[in-house]
């Protein structure tokens, strides 16, 4: 496994900017094959994504950890390398809103039993859930 560095220069470019200066959202319809979390506790963390979700642990590294659906490499990946013991995420941050995973329809009923108590019941419906992990950040589950 190898790690390349961003090249912000490259995604400027690419009109993440409007002509104003400020952040352009990505758009709608974007898809991301996998990403990466800061985490303050990573056997919290690993135990979140693979008891309450389901994913299964592909490696572990000390201080990350890589799951995965289906046996693919990995579909979310973290790490407490600048984390460590921290605090979670505040809402006046600049950094991630909530991350939204698909999932097959016929699976949503197991999701939401694992999930159960965790849930936001206002705001659930048959092809959506909503749950924050231990580091407060916000998941949304929506049915393929």
């Amino acid at each position: 496994m190898t790690t390349q560095p961003l090249d912000l220069d490259s995604l400027v470019k690419e009109s993440l900017l409007e002509p104003s200066g400020r952040s352009k959202a990505i758009g709608d319809g974007t898809k991301v094959g996998h990403v990466h979390l800061k985490v303050s506790d990573l056997q919290t963390s690993i135990t979140f994504y693979r008891d309450a979700i389901g994913f299964e642990l592909m490696r572990y590294m000390g201080s990350a950890a890589f799951l995965s659906a289906g046996r693919y490499h990995h579909h979310v990946g973290m790490n407490t390398w600048e984390s460590l013991g921290g605090p979670q995420a505040r809402k006046t941050w600049t950094g991630l809103e909530y991350l939204v995973l698909t999932v097959p329809e016929e699976d949503v009923n197991e999701l939401s039993s694992k999930l159960a108590r965790k849930l936001a019941s206002q705001e659930d419906s048959p092809k959506q859930l909503f749950v924050s992990d231990p580091d407060d950040i916000n998941l949304v589950f929506r049915t393929l």
